[in-house]
């Protein structure tokens, strides 16, 4: 099992391949945890819509919405999240 530590990244610095790799790559893990991400993120279509929606509601003060600690994944080939986000909102 690999380890990553990683830091803390706004929703609008996350890459949605990575993050939809993440995700899918940690269903079993974060099923309970975290549903509504892992309702959001069935597809890289639907996670770049659950990432946009997740900005606009962290500006309107809805949410606030980052990942920061450290992971251990299973097969996975994620990379930092702190590159800047194609997503604009």
């Amino acid at each position: 099992m690999e380890t990553i530590n990683w830091t803390t990244a706004r929703i609008n610095e996350i890459l949605p391949e990575e993050f939809y790799e993440l995700v899918s790559s940690n269903k079993t893990h974060i099923s309970k945890t975290f549903p509504g991400t892992l309702g959001g993120c069935t597809d890289l279509e639907a996670t770049i819509s659950f990432i946009k929606n997740n900005i606009a509601a962290e500006k309107t003060g809805k949410t606030i919405f980052s990942i920061s600690g450290t992971l251990q994944l299973k097969n996975s080939s994620a990379t930092s999240a702190s590159k800047k986000s194609i997503i604009k909102s």
